[in-house]
This record gives C-alpha cells, sequence and structure tokens, in this order.
C-alpha cells in the first residue's frame, strides 16, 4: 500500500469509523478472547491512563482479527489492505509504540503501518523482504527515538 493510500485510509476512518462497527460478532468474540489479558495489563501497570488503555485494548483487538483474517496469507495486498489492518492504522500516531512493540515481540507485517504512522523509512536495502530483518530495522529505529 502506498504512502498516498495509507493516508486515504487513515482519513476515511478518521472521517467516520462506522464502515466497521464493534457490534460485529468477530469483534466481540476478539473481545472476549481478550478480556483476562487486558486485566492482566491493567494490574501490571496501574498507573497507565484510561485514554492508553483504550488504545491498547483497540489495538489488541484490531490486530488479533487481522492475524485471524489473514492468516498465513503471502499476498501483500491482503495483508495491508484488510479492513482491521487499516483500523489499526487508523488508530493514529498512538499506536506507533505499540506496533514497535509487536514488531519486538511478534514480528509480522507492520512496516507499512508503521511508514503510514511516522512517515518514516529505516528499512535498510539487504533488510528488504527479510521480515525479522526488516523488523529489526523498525526496533532499532524505535529504540532510537526513544519508543520502546
Amino acid at each position: 500500500m502506498s504512502r498516498v493510500e495509507s493516508g486515504i485510509a487513515i482519513a476515511l476512518m478518521a472521517a467516520g469509523r462506522s464502515w466497521l462497527t464493534d457490534e460485529s460478532p468477530a469483534v466481540g468474540d476478539a473481545a472476549r478472547e481478550l478480556s483476562s489479558e487486558r486485566r492482566r495489563w491493567a494490574q501490571e501497570d496501574a498507573s497507565v491512563s484510561r485514554s492508553q488503555y483504550r488504545l491498547w485494548s483497540q489495538f489488541q483487538r484490531f490486530a488479533s482479527l487481522w492475524r485471524n483474517e489473514v492468516g498465513f496469507s503471502s499476498s501483500t495486498s491482503e495483508i495491508v489492505g484488510n479492513p482491521w489492518y487499516l483500523r489499526i492504522i487508523g488508530l493514529g500516531p498512538g499506536a506507533i509504540p505499540l506496533l514497535l512493540r509487536e514488531m519486538e515481540q511478534n514480528p509480522d507485517h507492520w512496516s507499512p503501518a508503521l511508514e503510514a504512522l511516522t512517515q518514516a523509512s529505516p528499512v535498510r536495502a539487504t533488510s528488504q523482504g527479510r521480515l525479522l530483518s526488516v523488523a529489526g530495522d523498525w526496533v532499532d529505529w524505535g529504540k532510537s527515538k526513544n519508543l520502546l
């Protein structure tokens, strides 16, 4: 997905997030799966603000639904064009540390989302096409910006 397409997706989502609602059955299933993890996370860091917790919770839910839908797809357009992936981008800059943490702990195809949100491209030419190397480049970038 190009930066233009990512920007369009963000703008569309910011203008009206009703194209995917929290009432869909898949969202309810993901919410139940994450409820115990949410409680554990909240107990671990009681100083986290309500808005940070809500952002984290939404990110976890969207990421879980995204993974369930794209599975092991090798199609980049399927992976980054998925509505749940676009909703993660739509969370805005607050999702950057969450995406970086995911890249650090569970590398996945988050590079296009990070590029859209940060307007940065820290991935070295030698890392292109190698998921673990791409993740490492993003993690290094995040650490250099004190985001991790």
